[in-house]
């Protein structure tokens, strides 16, 4: 293999291009010889040089900095014309100032020329420094700068919180992760921000020439109904879902009353809270809620949901056990292909197509399941404007409680009161327990123990409160279970052994199969009696 004889090295710094060299050839400096290339590179690539080997029948011995570099100074232009640069002799001569301006202008150097380093260089050479950069920055442009076209900037809720810790990290509460609450903006408030186009600012390269700079492009800026624009400042006029499209340079911004979710409510997304309509393309899972101002409509819910309006399920409404049932609340009415191990609550009528089992389900309308088989069977329902169904009870004779009527809500509360007060009662006998007969003794305890037991004595005094107006309540709520006796519920195939009728205080359970008919209340006889629909 040959010697080499040539190569290019790229290097931070002259010297550090020598020590490269050096071992590259593996040769003394003596040996070598030097060309710049280019010295407006950055930072380890700053400089490219170009060494070779002397011929042996040229050159003198001696240091090679006398041999290499520049006999006097010089002008060097980066190729874009940005920079401007003195080459410094080894052994530069005594100059002032005007000598290196003229040195500049004769080699097309007019604009960005930098005094202060010019000073500073005659002063380095005058003063013999050996801290003289060979290559000498004296000169530079200045870029063109285009101006920033327009935008729309998102109003960011910088409190808001992206997950809760209940007492260390390893109980994260992961539903909450993703809120859900970006995007979601309240009535007059401001919702984006419009930053108007700016404009460019020219610039110039060190040989006098101008860089044009363009100026910042507008945007067609789109807003519905609910959005509204106030010096440069966008505010929503209602409680509602921030929506925003950037297309070309057309910004879409809209404020909607409905909040798509396109799939499941799940840990992706976590809980949702929302002022408007929600619409889940997906399931609501189990563990996880959903909250409407509006409506809800899902394609199946096993979580829970709570709306102010209309909760519409494409499918069915499904816990996984009578223990773990999902839980839906509507203010307005509920509609459904099946429900099943749910706690379903509506101020309006239920209507559900195919079957309902094993729940409770609570209504100020009316239930109806009239699709196939439109069973009901399983758990209690209380309808204050009737229950209307093909099939009530199972073969099985599972135990179905119906309530209808305006006696339906007074049931569904009293069962509410009821737990409440065998749960206080519990409360009260156990601080009883406690107590005993040591309030007779309170002057012979400690000052700790006096405090623990009056506390205790307080509340006593607060249950025995709370159980005074739950038996108020309850009193008021049994003599409000005689009106309402005209509701009916209706069974056009069939109704089944174990199914409870109720209507007012009194009921009916069936002990055989009856075939299309109704429960009313007869006022002459005081009970409840079935019908034929034939």
């Amino acid at each position: 293999m040959g010697e080499l004889t040539k190569t290019r090295i790229y290097a931070k710094s002259i010297n550090e291009g020598f020590e490269k060299a050096k071992k590259y050839f593996n040769k003394d400096f003596s040996e070598l010889e030097y060309k710049l290339i280019s010295s407006d590179g950055e930072g380890d690539k700053k400089y490219l040089l170009e060494f070779s080997l002397k011929s042996s029948n040229i050159g003198k011995s001696g240091k090679l900095f006398e041999e290499v570099f520049l006999d006097d100074f010089e002008v060097m232009i980066t190729k874009n014309k940005m920079k401007a640069y003195i080459l410094v002799p080894p052994k530069p001569k005594k100059i002032d100032r005007d000598y290196i301006l003229e040195l500049l202008n004769e080699n097309g150097v007019k604009k960005g020329i930098m005094e202060d380093k010019i000073d500073l260089l005659v002063h380095l050479v005058n003063s013999e420094s050996k801290k003289i950069e060979s290559t000498f920055l004296v000169a530079e442009g200045k870029p063109a700068v285009n101006g920033y076209n327009a935008e729309v900037l998102l109003k960011s809720d910088e409190q808001q919180e992206d997950f809760f810790v209940e007492e260390s990290l390893d109980r994260i509460d992961y539903k909450n992760i993703k809120k859900n609450k970006l995007g979601i903006v309240k009535k007059d408030s401001p919702v984006a921000y419009y930053n108007p186009p700016t404009k460019g600012k020219s610039g110039f390269l060190v040989t006098g020439e101008i860089l044009e700079a363009k100026d910042g492009e507008d945007i067609i800026v789109k807003l519905n109904e609910n959005v509204l624009k106030k010096n440069n400042i966008f505010y929503s006029t209602i409680d509602g879902l921030l929506g925003y499209k950037f297309i070309g340079n057309v910004v879409e911004l809209e404020v909607s009353n409905v909040y798509f979710v396109r799939g499941n409510v799940d840990y992706k997304t976590g809980n949702i809270e929302f002022p408007g309509s929600v619409i889940i393309t997906g399931e609501l899972q189990a563990g996880f809620t959903v909250k409407s101002g509006e409506n809800i409509i899902a394609n199946t819910i096993s979580g829970e949901a709570h709306a102010k309006g209309n909760i519409i399920v494409k499918e069915g409404i499904i816990g996984s056990s009578h223990a773990k049932r999902c839980k839906v609340r509507a203010g307005k009415s509920v509609e459904a292909t099946f429900i099943q191990f749910a706690d379903v609550v509506a101020n309006e009528d239920i209507a559900v197509k195919n079957l309902i089992r094993d729940s409770m389900v609570v209504t100020d309308g009316k239930i109806t399941c009239l699709g196939k088989p439109g069973n009901i069977y399983g758990g209690v329902f209380y309808a204050t404007k009737g229950l209307e169904a093909n099939i009530l009870g199972s073969p099985s004779f599972t135990k179905t409680k119906i309530v209808v009527g305006a006696s339906a809500k007074y049931v569904s509360r009293l069962s509410k009161l009821t737990e409440e007060k065998n749960n206080l009662e519990k409360s009260l006998q156990q601080i009883l327990n406690f107590l005993g007969s040591i309030e007779q003794r309170m002057d012979s305890l400690d000052e700790e123990k006096r405090k623990v037991v009056n506390r205790l004595i307080e509340e006593k005094k607060k249950v025995r409160r709370n159980l005074y107006h739950i038996y108020q309540s309850m009193d008021e709520i049994k003599s409000r279970l005689k009106e309402g006796v005209d509701s009916e519920i209706i069974f056009h195939k069939e109704a089944m052994p174990g199914v409870i009728a109720a209507i007012g205080e009194y009921y009916l359970e069936l002990n055989k199969l009856v075939r299309a008919g109704k429960f009313i209340f007869n006022p002459e006889k005081k009970e409840v009696e079935v019908v034929s629909l034939k």
